[in-house]
């Protein structure tokens, strides 16, 4: 372990640690390796639950290290404390506040400080914590805007306007985010891209959707949270124009019925969400990989993860010309309309097996690994006198 930050990280993430192996998780292994202890605390989440969360609350008691447990070092604790997931009530934020201001208290008398807490979820009640008086350095990393989720109370888009003034530090997920958050009035704001672990794609594994599909289908595979940001419409047009085509999609669905239509085509396919360790052994059989998102306010912001998944797999990636994603035009091929889609698609089918572009893409996928972006992380965070 590479420790060379004399402090506590304390990780307050917007997703539970149960859940979809996400940004939070690799930043959290991958920034243990430079600090003292580092703690990953179960949230509360950014609304009331109801019928649909259960997968959540599934997460939220779910604290086991998982398959991935080799890359896990054991000074990093999954954390569950007993936060009520009720929001927009004062007493409920003022016990969840307490709660954990209590396990700051509990981190000092075992010596663990200074604590540096890192704010990835702009929660309301996290205005109520000692924390947030100026205790403690905060660090918020901004991967959403949280402004463009409909179903999201005001005071959680307001909170993280007002988490970009406070924090001693914040790091923008993506380059559209970067701009706001300076815009706001982010006094040290930087860059801090999503990323990949390599040889967890690069492994080489297969088999695991052939057994479904056929060994002569042609898959197009997507994998990840399927939302509204999925385009149906784009969906819809290429497995009726590509009957050839597999279109195979793995992840949970949120998309409220949007998608029905979708599943319900001959050619396009739905599996529920799968372990991150063992997604490369179905995502391993896709012949192209895609990311069919329409073009949004939602969707302008991000930095998707998956498209690094994808590049190290050494697989051909179709996406649309996202801001984010045009620097990666020599290993992606960017498409926008239906007829540039269908183009890019074939042409992706064709040099899928071709070895030097296989190693061009693994090789770009390489410059994006979660160890390297939690290095630079850790050297900001040293250098700027924050902790």
């Amino acid at each position: 372990m590479a420790e060379d930050i004399d402090a506590t990280l304390v990780i307050y993430p917007p997703v539970e640690w149960g859940g979809l192996f996400q940004r939070p998780h690799h930043l959290s292994i991958g920034l243990s390796r430079y600090f003292r202890s580092v703690f990953y605390l179960q949230p509360a989440g950014l609304r009331n639950p109801g019928m649909e969360d259960i997968r959540r609350v599934r997460g939220f008691f779910s604290a086991s290290r998982g398959s991935f447990s080799s890359r896990i070092p054991e000074n990093l604790k999954v954390k569950t404390l007993p936060f009520l997931p009720f929001h927009g009530f004062a007493l409920s934020e003022m016990f969840n506040a307490a709660v954990i201001d209590r396990f700051f208290a509990v981190l000092k008398m075992d010596g663990q400080t200074p604590v540096v807490f890192w704010v990835a979820s702009p929660a309301p009640f996290l205005k109520r914590t000692c924390a947030y008086s100026g205790k403690m350095p905060i660090v918020f990393d901004w991967m959403d805007d949280y402004s463009l989720f409909e179903h999201l109370p005001h005071r959680v888009v307001s909170m993280q306007f007002d988490l970009l003034e406070r924090a001693g530090m914040v790091f923008a997920s993506s380059t559209q985010l970067l701009a706001t958050a300076r815009s706001k009035g982010a006094a040290k704001a930087f860059l801090l891209p999503n990323g990949v672990y390599p040889d967890h794609w690069n492994s080489g594994r297969r088999g695991g959707l052939r057994d479904l599909m056929g060994e002569s289908s042609n898959i197009l595979g997507y994998f990840g949270t399927i939302s509204h940001w999925i385009d149906r419409d784009l969906v819809e047009n290429v497995a009726a124009r590509c009957p050839e085509l597999s279109l195979v999609f793995i992840g949970p669905r949120a998309d409220k019925g949007l998608l029905d239509k979708v599943f319900s085509l001959r050619n396009c396919f739905h599996i529920d969400k799968t372990e991150y360790s063992k997604l490369p052994v179905l995502a391993g059989d896709f012949d192209v990989c895609w990311i069919p998102f329409r073009k949004c306010n939602a969707t302008d912001t991000i930095n998707p993860v998956k498209v690094y998944e994808y590049l190290a797999m050494g697989k051909p990636v179709v996406a649309p010309p996202l801001k984010d994603l045009r620097g990666l035009g020599d290993v992606v091929y960017l498409a926008e309309g239906l007829d540039d889609w269908l183009r890019a698609i074939e042409k992706g089918m064709d040099e899928r097996g071709v070895s030097g572009l296989v190693e061009q893409r693994k090789r770009a996928a390489g410059e994006y690994s979660w160890e390297g972006i939690a290095d630079r992380a850790a050297a900001l965070l040293r250098d700027s006198g924050l902790v």
